[in-house]
């Protein structure tokens, strides 16, 4: 079985100066010493680095995308379950109306809901990321697995999409006509 060798010279140079104005001399240099001396490429080392890390930036990337598109879909299923609930608990707003309660208990009560199925998902997603951060942890670049800055944001982020899908069926929720919500069933 043969094997490949590969034959070749690396040579690094440091320089105070910018590194794309020493190439120049530097390609000068080996032609000076021997002329027949093939050059294949001549890049700082910034180049070299930014290539080797091409793959850890577009898992990157790929891990951003479908961090998004599961935030967007947490939002989707919760604006389904709360528009759901106001659709089927419509004739009891309509009563809860008519015998006195105030638009805005109706909207504390959808708004309780709602706060309860964000803090159930954060109490089985929380753990879920804090023992998947560990097992990830040598894809990670220049953070923590328990990086509170991050946590901090990704609840954050959660919550406002949490809210965002909690307002339209809140609203209509609070613009509920008793009269019509009566005759509805």
């Amino acid at each position: 079985m043969k094997q490949s060798q590969t034959s070749g010279l690396t040579l690094l140079a440091r320089t105070a100066d910018d590194p794309q104005r020493v190439i120049p001399a530097l390609l000068g240099t080996v032609q000076a010493i021997d002329r027949h001396l093939p050059v294949y490429s001549a890049h700082t080392l910034e180049v070299d680095v930014q290539a080797g890390m091409s793959t850890e930036r577009i898992l990157g990337y790929l891990s951003t995308l479908f961090a998004a598109l599961a935030t967007l879909l947490a939002g989707i299923g919760l604006y389904g379950v709360l528009a759901s609930s106001v659709l089927s608990r419509r004739r009891e707003i309509g009563v809860r109306i008519a015998i006195g309660a105030q638009r805005s208990d109706v909207a504390s009560l959808f708004a309780r809901e709602s706060l309860a199925l964000v803090l159930l998902g954060l109490a089985i997603g929380g753990p879920a990321a804090l023992v998947s951060a560990r097992a990830l942890r040598s894809l990670l670049f220049g953070v923590t697995a328990n990086d509170p800055l991050t946590l901090a944001l990704s609840v954050g982020v959660l919550a406002l999409a949490a809210l965002a899908a909690t307002s339209i069926p809140l609203l209509r929720a609070v613009r509920v006509d008793p009269m019509l919500a009566l005759r509805y069933e």
